[in-house]
């Protein structure tokens, strides 16, 4: 090999190998250990281009030809054999079309069968038995990526692209190892060229189809973090964002406070009028709420239930002076639209005031706390305070201004006008 061959392959391989470590990267980031196949591919790849652009030969230059072709003939297979069942997958063909899924499932077997050709008595003849194969898989994959992408998949479009880069890289590849003598530096540097280019096509279209799917994964979670109808926090959301709120309270060594509204008549307003009266009610008390309490915690608890968790509240004056106010605009009338007609509905409920002081200690992984009603003890200090809040909710029903707060001192539920402001 002159030395201009030998820099153009090294170029190309340099490319492979820093796809290689890219892909190992992305991996350990996103912790995602299907994407450690990709790296073997294209490992794979690299050890093909190497022993088939003649390189292997100057690392080694004791090797036997006959060895040395037989292992050319062991990757090549392998690397088109997982080429073709790489592509099946990324085509998604088992869901797709059962002819790109069973075409590609014979490509990647009639690949992985020329790796018998290591085997075979003369190995230079089974290496251009394995060249004919292998360019028939490569075409036959373009074919597969044009039935895709006409099927809808514009994902499919710069894979096709990639395929018939591959077509002619393979083409070349097969012509330098069986060193024909067409194959000058100049058209070495074109195969190298095309082989340099499918691996760069094919990487970044994966990392483009797994970053829509990633994209895809969190908006859907997104999606489910949230009431569809009062958009606000629900769930295991509310309970990780309760949580989050009171580990910063306990950093900050501040006082959290939760409130638990119980919308006691909620099954009043869907029998009277119906479902889409009862949203509505729902709809325009979460509004009333956020526009009660601006930036803090908003969520939605159950099925007629809301939570609110404050963390900007600075003393109990304030704090008596917020629930009375919620207490009297959650409790005005709501105008609902009711078969054509406009109807007020009084809603009735009770607020439980929960407060978690900074005092508190942790049991291990566990959270103790107490209500009228008893100790109890759960993981989540979020499901502790959410308890109390409703337990202080219900009770709060009893009193004129339908809020209440737990006594420090007589650890009893008391109307919120009443408590103590010392």
């Amino acid at each position: 090999m002159s030395l201009i061959e030998i820099a153009i392959w090294s170029a190309c391989l340099g490319v492979y190998f820093s796809y290689t470590l890219l892909s190992i990267y992305f991996a350990a980031v996103y912790r995602r250990p299907q994407v450690l196949i990709i790296a073997v591919f294209i490992g794979v790849s690299f050890v093909a281009i190497f022993l088939a652009s003649g390189l292997g030969e100057m690392v080694w230059p004791g090797i036997a030809p006959d060895t040395y072709k037989r292992a050319v003939l062991l990757v090549l297979g392998l690397n088109a054999s997982l080429s073709a069942y790489g592509l099946r997958s990324f085509l998604r063909a088992a869901y797709r079309d059962r002819w790109i899924n069973w075409g590609m499932s014979a490509a990647a077997g009639a690949a992985a069968l020329t790796i018998l050709g290591a085997l075979w008595p003369k190995p230079l003849a089974a290496l251009e038995l394995q060249a004919l194969v292998i360019i028939a898989v490569a075409v036959f994959s373009a074919s597969m990526s044009l039935r895709a992408w006409l099927s809808g998949d514009s994902y499919a479009l710069p894979m096709l692209m990639a395929c018939i880069a591959l077509v002619f890289a393979v083409s070349g590849l097969y012509a330098t190892a069986l060193a024909v003598p067409l194959m000058t530096a100049g058209m070495q540097a074109l195969t190298a060229f095309l082989c340099a280019a499918y691996v760069v096509i094919s990487f970044l279209v994966l990392r483009r189809r797994h970053g829509m799917k990633v994209a895809m994964r969190r908006r859907l979670e997104r999606s489910n973090d949230k009431d569809l109808l009062t958009q606000t926090w629900a769930g295991t959301a509310l309970i990780r964002k309760i949580d989050e709120a009171i580990v910063r309270a306990k950093r900050q060594k501040k006082e959290i406070i939760v409130l638990g509204i119980d919308f006691s008549n909620a099954m009043v307003a869907k029998q009277v009028h119906g479902a889409q009266g009862l949203d509505e009610v729902t709809y325009t008390m979460a509004m009333r709420i956020n526009h009660l309490c601006g930036n803090d915690l908003v969520g939605r608890y159950g099925n007629h239930g809301f939570v609110v968790v404050l963390e900007s509240v600075r003393n109990r004056r304030m704090l008596r002076s917020l629930g009375l106010r919620m207490a009297l605009n959650l409790r005005r009338p709501y105008l609902i639209d009711s078969e054509g007609k406009d109807d007020l509905f009084n809603a009735e409920m009770g607020i439980g005031i929960a407060r978690l002081s900074s005092k508190w200690s942790d049991h291990g992984a566990h959270h103790a706390s107490e209500t009228q009603l008893g100790e109890y003890d759960t993981i989540s200090a979020a499901q502790d305070v959410l308890h109390e809040a409703f337990e202080l909710a219900i009770t709060a029903r009893q009193f004129r201004s339908r809020t209440a707060v737990l006594d420090g001192a007589s650890r009893k539920a008391v109307a919120l006008e009443s408590m103590s402001l010392r």
